[in-house]
């Protein structure tokens, strides 16, 4: 097996890769004031329970 010529090949190390710039878009967000709303509702026990995603999705389906 012929030896393989490294000369030319350069060692990348992570600092020279290209890093992703930091935008605030890639920030968490916190939730809204309408699942702030319902979460506060969740807690009074006034807001819809599920117990599946299925009626999860019904519910969401039929306020359209």
């Amino acid at each position: 097996m012929p030896a393989i010529d490294t000369t030319d090949m350069k060692l990348q190390t992570r600092a020279s890769l290209p890093q992703a710039k930091k935008t605030p878009d890639h920030r968490a967000k916190g939730p809204n004031k309408d699942t702030l709303k319902a979460m506060v509702e969740l807690d009074d026990g006034k807001g819809e329970k599920h117990n599946s995603i299925s009626s999860l999705m019904a519910s969401l389906n039929a306020d359209d």
